[in-house]
Parts: C-alpha cells; structure tokens; sequence
C-alpha cells in the first residue's frame, strides 16, 4: 500500500513539474517583433516564402527564417538568403540588441536605407556575422548603392562582413572603415566599383592583423601590387584580387603571405617575373599543406618560373596561362602528386614534357597549348585519358596528337651508318644459307644420280622401310580385330 501510495505522489510530482515548465515557455520580445515587422514592410515577398510566415497570431520565435535565445526569447539571427526578397533593405533590423547573425545575401532588394541613428548605439553589438551581398544586377541591371560604411563602427565584434555587388563607388575610405572592425577574419568587398579607392599610407591598418580571408576581384582598382595589403596582415589563407587594373611587378613581399591556400592575381596587368623568393621558409617535405591554388593567369609576365613554385607539393591548382613565360617543365613536377588543375597555356615554354608528369594521378584539368613544347608527349592514364589539350604545339607528337614521325620511329628502310651495317650482316647470312642448302641438296641428290651403287642401295632401303611399315599395320589391325571380338 505505502509502496501504491509513493508511485502516485511521483506521478503527480512529475505532471506538476511538466505544468510548471509548460507555463514558463519563453515568448519573443515584444521589442524584438516590433523591430522585425518594421524591417518586413519595405520588403516585396512574391514567392511566398519565410517571410510570409511572419504573422501577428504566431510568437516571433517561431518564424522561419528568426531564431531566438531559449532562455531570454530574444532575437539571435535571421537568416533569409536566397528568398526572391525584393524591396528595401532596411538596415534598422541591425538595432536588435542581441542579434549575431545576419543573411540577406541571394535576393533582390533595389533599395538599401541606412537609418541615421544606426550610430547611436546604447548597448555592445553582438553580431559577428553580416552578409548583405548582392548579384541581381548580373540579371536585371539593378545594384545596391551604399555612399558610405561609417556605420559598421558600432559592429566592433564582426568577425564575417560580405557586400560584394553594392556599388560602392562614393566610398573612396573604405578601407579606414573596416579599420574600425578589430576582429575581422573575413572580408568580401567582390564587385562593388572600388575605382575610387585611395590609398592613404600615412594609416596603419593595424586593427586588421587577424584577416585571413581577403575578395576584391572585379573593382577596377589601380594600383602597383607593392601599395596594397602585404603589410596589412601576415595571416592572409584566402587573397583575390582578379579582373582589376594592378600593374607592376609582383614585389617580393608575397612571400611574406605564409598560410595563403588561395592566391588569385588574374586579369590584371601585372608586368615582370616572378620572385625567386616565392617559395623561400619552405621545402618538399616541410611545406605549409594548406597551400592550394595559385593563379597568375592574364598578365603580361614574363621570364622563366622559378623552380620553387614546383617544389609546392600540396598545390591542387596552377595557372600560369596567358603570360609570356619561358623555359622548360622541369621534373621535379612529378613531386606535385596532389595537383589537379595544371594551365600552362598560351606562354613560351619549350622542351619536352618531363615523363615525370605520368605521376601526377589526381590530374583531372591539363592544358598545355599554344606553347613550343616538342618530343613526344608521355604516356600516362591522366596523359591521355582525358580530354587535355596540347593543340598549338607543332613539334609535339604521341597520343591524343597525332603519331610521331621522330629519328627513333623512321621505317628499316631509311639509311643510317648503323642500319646499313647490320643490313649487310643479314644480308650475308640469308646468302650462305641459301648456297649451303643448295650445295646438301644437290650433293646428295647428284650422288644418288650419278652413282649406280649408291641409287640401288637407296631404293633397297626405301623398300625394305615401306615392307616393315606394311607389316607392322598389319599386325596392329589383327590385334584390334581380335579385341574386338573377345568383347
């Protein structure tokens, strides 16, 4: 009885327990849902999509797209790429006071309002997170605009930041704004008209020394490489500066870049060699693995590579195409067995193609024309079995090419001091065969001709051998016979 007695105050306890949590469900902020209905106005959602859920008869938490602290019901993030989103952009969804996450990225918005009083911030910033890029223009013609970025200064703990397609052309001191983000990591300014952009040396960019990712490519910047962003951090994995006007020399200050895994300088106007200290605090088997593609493509280089940019045995992609660099592939290629994107394309290099290249087994992309490569291309699986390319290359032969015509391939029938003395070797050997066995043949056959002795004894003997092997099939067919007969 007492034991029935114990199990029921358990039973009720537990239901009491549950009752009790039930009633301390967190709702959102009031504050916060205000802020999110405000942002929703200016917004056009003609697909129907998270944004059409936000509804005054739901809790905010639990629209889609707005995720909120289980514990204060405040708004943490809001994730919203990629919604067919049109509209404004009204950037006062920054004011709640602990939002950390922000994705507006893949839509199209037309309209970016800045409030004025995004500045007069009351309380830290959480958010770490902000990415409010834009590419509708590469459809529809439109772009975002943005004069300024004086109001990232509030934002001091961003440690991501994307505005790549916002035109950005009026900021000519962007790079003093994000001066004021200290815990920036990654920084994605692609495609935003930085024409403008002004270098001011007499700045230090000291508060950026944590950046490792690093996107301006297509911006029109004009500049000498050596003025840029070398000295701004030492711990760049990720550079991009593609389709820009940034001439001059590669200056030796790259190498400074240990940990880079991307580095892309294509489609620009750089001039000059390559540093022979590319690849100097590295070795074969010491070098950083996390280095992965180098792209060099589209200048107007020049001279021969240095061999340390072969010794990257952990680089998956190069491409060096579209210069005017010279010299040969050297062997030490077959080293970069994790290589899986080699353009050497529309140079000058010359020589053959190393046979070491065969080891190159995660190949997948090869492309080798328009240079003077010549010899006879070697065989390997991802040589040929693949659609490589080495079109251009007159006197390169073999496999996809068509087969060579080299001194090594030349029919018998050419004349060489070598061939024409083992020719005559055979051909002296085939004569006094021919003469020896004409010489037996009728040696043997004149004798029995000529010698009436020797053609009788002959034809006893061919005789008496075609007797025996009478008599002995003979005898064979008596025994079968009578085997047969006794079964």
């Amino acid at each position: 009885m007492s034991l029935l007695l114990l199990l029921l105050l358990s039973v009720t306890t537990f239901h009491k327990s549950l009752s009790s949590n039930d009633h301390k469900f967190v709702q959102c902020n009031e504050k916060d849902e205000e802020t999110l209905l405000f942002f929703k106005k200016g917004i056009n959602d003609s697909s129907h999509g998270k944004i059409s859920t936000w509804l005054t008869e739901k809790d905010c938490c639990t629209w889609e797209g707005v995720h909120c602290d289980n514990v204060t019901g405040r708004v943490t993030e809001l994730d919203l790429h990629d919604q067919n989103l049109a509209g404004e952009i009204n950037l006062s969804i920054l004011k709640l006071e602990f939002l950390s996450y922000l994705d507006l990225c893949e839509n199209e918005f037309d309209v970016l309002n800045i409030p004025a009083t995004l500045h007069n911030f009351t309380h830290p910033s959480s958010l770490f997170y902000l990415d409010l890029s834009s590419f509708a223009f590469l459809d529809s013609g439109s772009t975002l605009h943005m004069d300024n970025l004086d109001w990232l200064s509030p934002f001091s703990s961003l440690k991501y930041l994307n505005l790549s397609g916002i035109d950005l052309h009026k900021e000519t001191n962007w790079l003093q704004a994000v001066n004021t983000l200290p815990s920036l990591l990654d920084l994605q300014l692609s495609d935003c008209n930085l024409n403008n952009f002004i270098i001011n040396p007499s700045i230090e960019f000291s508060n950026l020394s944590s950046l490792v990712t690093l996107d301006l490519s297509r911006n029109n910047i004009t500049s000498q490489l050596k003025n840029l962003f070398f000295n701004i951090t030492k711990d760049l994995t990720y550079l991009n500066l593609l389709g820009n006007n940034i001439y001059g020399e590669i200056p030796p200050s790259l190498q400074n870049l240990q940990n880079f895994r991307h580095l892309d300088l294509s489609w620009n106007q750089l001039q000059g060699s390559i540093p022979y200290g590319i690849g100097q605090e590295y070795s074969v088997d010491y070098i950083n693995p996390n280095r992965t593609i180098i792209d060099l493509s589209a200048n107007n280089l020049s001279g021969e590579v240095p061999l340390e940019l072969f010794q990257l045995v952990q680089l998956q992609t190069l491409n060096l195409s579209h210069n005017n660099f010279i010299g040969t592939i050297p062997k030490m290629i077959g080293g970069m067995k994790k290589m899986e994107s080699l353009d050497l394309s529309n140079n000058k290099f010359c020589g053959e193609i190393p046979q070491s290249m065969s080891l190159l087994n995660f190949l997948s992309y090869l492309n080798l024309s328009y240079n003077n490569f010549d010899g006879k291309i070697p065989i390997g699986t991802q040589l040929q079995g693949f659609d490589a390319s080495y079109i251009g290359n007159p006197k390169l032969c073999g496999a996809p090419l068509n087969n060579c015509t080299t001194k090594e391939e030349i029919p018998e029938t050419a004349t060489s001091p070598k061939n024409e003395d083992g020719g005559s070797i055979r051909e002296s050997l085939y004569q006094g065969m021919g003469v020896g066995f004409a010489a037996g043949f009728w040696g043997i056959c004149g004798s029995l001709f000529l010698i009436r002795k020797w053609r009788h004894a002959f034809y006893r003997f061919v005789d008496g051998v075609g007797d025996k092997l009478y008599v002995t099939l003979m005898v064979i067919m008596q025994i079968a016979e009578l085997l047969g007969r006794q079964h």
